[in-house]
């Protein structure tokens, strides 16, 4: 779901959304490769997941993070492998608003990043990013 939301246009992300709305010969646009995932990606996903622990709530928060930033801003055109770090703030955004509402106080530690296996300078920048 990252990457068709980060890669795919608008319009077809729209046509995705409406698509119970429209009429079943309506045709339907293909993906552009991007969308799809390749083996890296889902394996850098199924560590962070199973080493962070996350609970399926902070994953869907992100996954909607990633999409309206997406429709809110549909000239921005993801990279291929910027979908590593914008998963990786989403979720961290995720966890936040989840820690804010469960503690009513705000922490970030060195273990949200454990597992994440990105180069340190990167971290700290997606960690000042948030603060």
């Amino acid at each position: 779901m990252t990457c068709l939301f980060w890669f795919e246009s608008v319009d077809v992300l729209r046509a995705a959304r409406d698509y119970q709305a429209q009429s079943q010969s309506a045709p339907v646009p293909r993906l552009t490769p991007l969308a799809r995932p390749d083996q890296a990606f889902k394996k850098w996903v199924a560590g962070v997941l199973s080493t962070t622990q996350v609970t399926q709530n902070v994953v869907v928060l992100a996954l909607l993070f990633i999409y309206r930033l997406k429709m809110i801003n549909p000239q921005v055109l993801g990279r291929p492998g910027s979908e590593y770090r914008l998963l990786t703030v989403a979720l961290m955004l995720g966890n936040k608003c989840k820690l804010i509402s469960r503690r009513g106080a705000l922490f970030f530690g060195h273990d949200c990043f454990f597992g994440m296996r990105m180069p340190p300078a990167d971290m700290a920048c997606c960690h000042s990013n948030l603060i």
